[in-house]
């Protein structure tokens, strides 16, 4: 059991913990929320996502950075303050010296360390992959679906370009619809009434044409061709930059630990070492709290 004065710091300690750790989270989220309302504002993802993107980022950072930040402060801020009002001298006639004090920043850290490296090591690498999933998956789609009526869409950085006159609300069918793309070095133009948007099962998309004509060539040449069609698919090309690409932190704990790469080891390492240090600051934070100590 706790003393009356052990109760009393350990209750400085953890106000102090919930405002810090609050005040960073809410830095967090809206840095990640200008980031991702930007993204939506230039169709790269849609609005819908971006509270679970939110979420998602939040309890990465809070784990790896907020989290041992916060402890420290908290302990640093606490004990601070006591010192700054002469309460830590009646506190320590009281009979709770450094010592203690040790011991109470053991019994705060040790339960936090123990839960932020678990989390660290086996939820926040799944977290971040369903992120890169997500993002990953919108832009693809968005590619096609931020179509918008009378406007060019430039898809695969521009070697396709996509125009329709009218989209349907559920944007899963669109009407006179043009397609331009350049195929070993020739120019092709496709036009349909109608056409809709499908996916092979390994997950490439393609733009199936209805009733259109195929324009082949430059118009004027030889072999230049036009040919009608009753159902046409082209494919569409992506440009989409995996966001996962070069980055371990979505990989799990266990394929690290197998792995010899020095860059999986630096990564197992980044994830033991942010709990620890979530721990040690804490207990750094006594002497450094005393400020008659540091004159």
């Amino acid at each position: 059991m706790f003393s009356v004065l052990e109760r009393y710091i350990l209750k400085e300690i953890f106000q102090t913990l919930l405002g810090v750790s609050f005040v960073l989270l809410i830095i967090v989220v809206s840095v990640s929320l200008v980031r991702y309302l930007g993204d939506a504002a230039s169709g790269d993802i849609p609005s819908n996502l971006i509270f679970t993107l939110i979420t998602l980022k939040g309890l990465k950072y809070f784990f790896t950075l907020i989290l041992p930040i916060s402890l420290y402060l908290a302990f640093l801020l606490a004990l601070g303050r006591l010192y700054r009002d002469n309460e830590m001298v009646a506190i320590n006639a009281a009979g709770i010296g450094p010592g203690k004090l040790f011991k109470i920043a053991v019994m705060v850290s040790l339960p936090l360390t123990v839960l932020s490296m678990w989390v660290m090591l086996f939820v926040v690498p799944k977290t971040v992959l369903i992120g890169y999933q997500i993002v990953d998956n919108a832009s693809q789609k968005m590619e096609v679906t931020g179509l918008s009526a009378s406007r060019f869409k430039e898809v695969g950085g521009g070697r396709q370009v996509i125009y329709v006159e009218e989209i349907s609300e559920d944007r899963k069918i669109a009407k006179n619809v043009f397609i331009y793309l350049k195929q070993n070095n020739r120019d092709i133009v496709f036009s349909a009434a109608v056409s809709k948007i499908t996916h092979n099962e390994i997950g490439e998309r393609y733009l199936v044409l209805v009733n259109g004509y195929r324009y082949d060539g430059t118009p004027g040449e030889a072999d230049y061709r036009t040919s009608y069609y009753k159902e046409h698919a082209v494919k569409l090309i992506s440009n989409v930059e995996f966001s996962k690409s070069g980055k371990r932190d979505w990989v799990p704990t266990r394929e690290l630990l197998k792995s010899k790469s020095r860059n999986d080891i630096a990564e197992l390492q980044w994830r033991i070492s942010l709990p620890l240090s979530a721990f040690f600051l804490s207990l750094f934070a006594i002497p450094i709290g005393d400020r008659k100590s540091v004159v």
